[in-house]
């Protein structure tokens, strides 16, 4: 999830809602990395998926910026 001033950029399904609404939907495990202009949370979720597959699957999401 990429946020700036507080708002949700990305993913596209939690666009606009504040960080707080959605860390409180998705956060079971999450990391939250920042810098000065924005930054991120990331989710884990449990995969069952090959390494090939999550890694296109994070390349994709990255090009979405």
């Amino acid at each position: 999830m990429l946020w700036e001033g507080g708002v949700v950029k990305l993913p596209p399904a939690y666009a606009g809602l504040s960080v707080g609404d959605v860390v409180e939907r998705l956060c079971g495990l999450c990391l939250e990395v920042r810098d000065v202009e924005r930054g991120y949370i990331l989710v884990f979720r449990t995969l069952k998926m090959g390494v090939e597959n999550l890694a296109r699957l994070i390349s994709e999401l990255c090009r979405g910026r």
